[in-house]
C-alpha cells in the first residue's frame, strides 16, 4: 500500500472510526471488529511509510496492533534500540509516540539533542508527555505548574527528578506528535515522517550514550 492507496482509503476509513467513535462502538466489541481491522491496516501501513521515508538506519519487528473500545495502537520495534515506536488514534486524536529511551543521560546530551528536539516542536502539536509523577514535597517547595514551553517542562522534571527520585527518570516520559483525525492525510505522511526521523534520532543519540558507557566500562 503506497501513498496514493492511502490517501484514497482515508476518507472511508476515518469515517467508519468516527462514526464507531460517535455511536459508542467499541472498536474491541465485536460488531466495531471488522472498523478496528481496517484502521489497524492502514495506520500500520502508515508507520511503515515513516519507517521507509525517514531513512533512518535500523531494523524493525513486524508491525503490530492493538484495539481499545475508542482506539488503535500500531507498535513498531526497533531492533537496534530495543525499543518501541507508536502510531494510534485515540478518542479523535492521531498520535506517533516514543517513550524517552535511557532518560537518564539526557544531562550528557550535545547540542545536537536540543536542535532536534526544537525541530519537532516546529512540525506541529509535539509535545513532551511526562509519565514519572514528581512526588508531593515536590509540588509543595517548586511552582510545577502547567507550562507553555516543552522544552522547560522536559529539563525541569528531568532536573528535579535526578535530583530527589533519581530511579524515577527512567520513567521521565515521551516524545509525541498529535494530530486531529479531520487533518489532511497528506499532512500527516509528511510531518509525521519528519516526526518519526527526528524521535528515532534523539532515541538514538540517548542510546549511543548508554552504549558508550557500557562499553567504556568494560575496558
Amino acid at each position: 500500500m503506497k501513498h496514493n492507496i492511502v490517501e484514497s482509503e482515508w476518507n472511508v476509513v476515518i469515517d467508519e472510526y468516527a462514526h464507531c467513535l460517535t455511536n459508542g462502538i467499541g472498536l474491541d466489541t465485536n460488531q466495531g471488529n471488522s472498523t478496528a481491522e481496517r484502521v489497524s491496516s492502514l495506520f500500520a501501513e502508515i508507520l511503515r511509510i515513516f519507517i521507509l521515508e525517514s531513512k533512518v538506519k535500523d531494523s524493525w519487528s513486524p508491525v503490530k496492533w492493538h484495539a481499545t473500545s475508542i482506539g488503535i495502537a500500531t507498535f513498531a520495534y526497533s531492533i537496534t534500540q530495543k525499543h518501541q515506536y507508536v502510531l494510534g488514534v485515540y478518542n479523535g486524536e492521531i498520535y506517533l509516540n516514543s517513550t524517552i529511551l535511557d532518560a537518564k543521560n539526557i544531562k550528557n546530551m550535545p547540542d545536537e539533542f536540543w536542535s532536534v528536539f526544537l525541530g519537532l516542536i516546529e512540525i506541529g502539536s509535539f509535545k513532551f508527555q511526562d509519565n514519572a509523577g514528581l512526588p508531593d514535597n515536590l509540588k509543595s517547595t517548586f511552582d510545577l505548574r502547567g507550562c507553555r514551553s516543552n522544552t522547560y517542562k522536559l529539563i525541569r522534571n528531568f532536573v528535579l527528578l535526578e535530583e530527589h527520585v533519581p530511579s524515577s527518570t527512567v520513567d521521565l516520559g515521551a516524545f509525541e506528535i498529535i494530530w486531529d483525525i479531520s487533518d489532511s492525510v497528506v499532512d500527516i505522511l509528511a510531518k509525521g515522517t519528519e516526526a518519526m526521523k527526528r524521535i528515532h534520532r534523539l532515541n538514538y543519540l540517548l542510546y549511543r550514550c548508554e552504549y558508550q558507557k557500557r562499553n567504556s566500562k568494560k575496558r
